[in-house]
């Protein structure tokens, strides 16, 4: 398995070499990440139950540690001994190389890869964590984009996947994911998607947009196909 240092070296790759599906349960995401897979190179692979998440917040622990107590050299005989030698940005290189060899695990010919995520709610991510964390994975990740995938609220909320929320409870966590999609996307445009995955089922060359977006030819055909194919698994779509 290559490095990631090794593939971002490659000459074929796509405008973004990394992509990250951003949503929320029961949003179509599933589909979404079907129709990218379709793209040729592309391998976006599906939930990890935010397994960058600890990463994130271990990274910033240690740029913590350095900056507060490995200002000067320490001795054995110190509490922080060493914290003066922590490279945060070698840990999250280090991380992220380990992340792409034995969980992304692109195939040869790869010319974007990422994977989609549901959790990003409050239960995972606090609301001062959102951006901070999509700016770790663009650190980690080189010229990665994110595609905001939306889905209209009461849809979603029909689908049963908000089990342990009660009905209010389960519309407020969506909307504030939405709010903070949309602020992100609005902010950072240049690299970030918003994309509708009603208006895709309702006209399916919408999603020639999302291939403008990417530097990528729109093949109606190819979409065709992916749509007529079932994307649901574990019923987490």
């Amino acid at each position: 398995m290559q490095s990631l240092e090794d593939y971002l070296r490659q000459p074929e790759l796509a405008r973004f070499p990394f992509l990250f599906i951003v949503t929320y349960g029961r949003s179509g995401s599933t589909l979404l990440q079907g129709l990218l897979n379709a793209l040729p190179g592309y391998h976006i692979r599906g939930e990890n139950n935010a397994a960058l998440v600890p990463l994130f917040r271990t990274q910033r622990r240690l740029r913590h540690t350095r900056s507060e107590w490995g200002n000067e050299a320490t001795t054995p005989g110190s509490p922080w001994y060493g914290a003066e030698l922590i490279e945060p940005d070698m840990f999250v290189a280090g991380c992220a190389d380990a992340f792409f060899r034995s969980v992304l695990r692109p195939s040869i010919g790869a010319r974007c890869c990422g994977f989609k995520e549901i959790r990003y709610d409050r239960r995972t991510l606090s609301d001062g964590d959102f951006v901070p964390y999509l700016r770790f994975l663009r650190r980690a990740f080189p010229g990665a984009a994110f595609v905001f995938n939306f889905r209209n609220v009461e849809d979603t909320l029909k689908s049963g996947w908000w089990p342990d929320y009660e009905p209010g409870d389960a519309e407020r966590a969506i909307s504030i994911m939405r709010t903070r999609m949309g602020d992100y996307a609005r902010d950072h445009a240049e690299h970030s998607f918003s994309f509708d995955y009603d208006a895709v089922c309702r006209d399916h060359s919408y999603f020639a947009e999302l291939c403008a977006f990417l530097g990528e030819e729109y093949d109606p055909e190819m979409v065709e196909r992916v749509m007529s194919t079932s994307h649901s698994i574990g019923g987490s779509q």
